[in-house]
């Protein structure tokens, strides 16, 4: 509200990332900014902390970590540039990925992101961040089956994590959106030595739905 200098609501988020519920971007939208109200967006290393710290107000995000850290997995966040990101196994600017040794009462789960380009790293790392920690929410379920049915059941659930999907309302073009995204991931780990037809198979709608409502933290 311009005319009297505040915010006309109180901060979603509330009093988890400081105690001035008007604040926006800690006093500088120059720099930061924060597209859906709950997440400051600057750069990885700023989001990584945020998150790690549990200050992280986006649903998606909170879903996963209050799952990992209620049943004590580990988890960390790190970021890397140009060449670094290589080293990692990831390809570029835009890219993704996680490690996770999760066993009895021990192991950690590893979010890297290659994050070079700071006007697109908001979005791109509000979207991976979804994507990567339900990923290790599903391996500190247990969900640790390396076949291409394994990985394609991982990768739905992440997919209907990160919310890519969520612009279709038609059911039918949502589960489309979930089998694509499932299947360009899963070609890349458990299903390499399968084609598409095979993986068709394999993504039946009873299935989607098993592995979206069942199974998942």
């Amino acid at each position: 509200m311009p005319e009297i200098g505040r915010w006309s609501v109180r901060d979603p988020v509330a009093e988890s990332v400081g105690v001035n519920l008007y604040e926006f971007c800690r006093n500088s939208s120059i720099v930061e900014y924060d597209i859906l109200g709950l997440m400051l967006q600057a750069n990885c290393q700023s989001i990584a902390a945020y998150t790690q710290a549990g200050n992280n107000g986006d649903p998606y995000v909170k879903r996963s970590v209050d799952y990992l850290k209620k049943n004590k997995c580990a988890f960390s966040i790190e970021c890397y540039e140009c060449d670094d990101c290589k080293k990692q196994g990831m390809t570029g600017p835009g890219d993704a990925s996680h490690s996770s040794v999760y066993g009895p009462g021990k192991g950690s789960c590893t979010i890297r992101f290659c994050s070079s380009d700071p006007s697109m790293s908001g979005t791109f790392i509000l979207t991976a961040l979804r994507h990567e920690l339900a990923h290790c929410a599903s391996y500190c379920a247990g969900s640790q089956d390396d076949d291409c049915t394994g990985s394609l059941c991982r990768e739905l659930y992440a997919a209907a994590m990160d919310q890519r999907c969520s612009v279709y309302s038609d059911p039918v073009a949502y589960r489309d959106c979930l089998r694509k995204l499932a299947k360009a991931s899963a070609s890349k780990s458990g299903c390499k030595t399968k084609n598409q037809k095979e993986m068709d198979e394999i993504l039946t709608d009873v299935f989607i739905s098993k592995c979206l409502k069942g199974g998942m933290p």
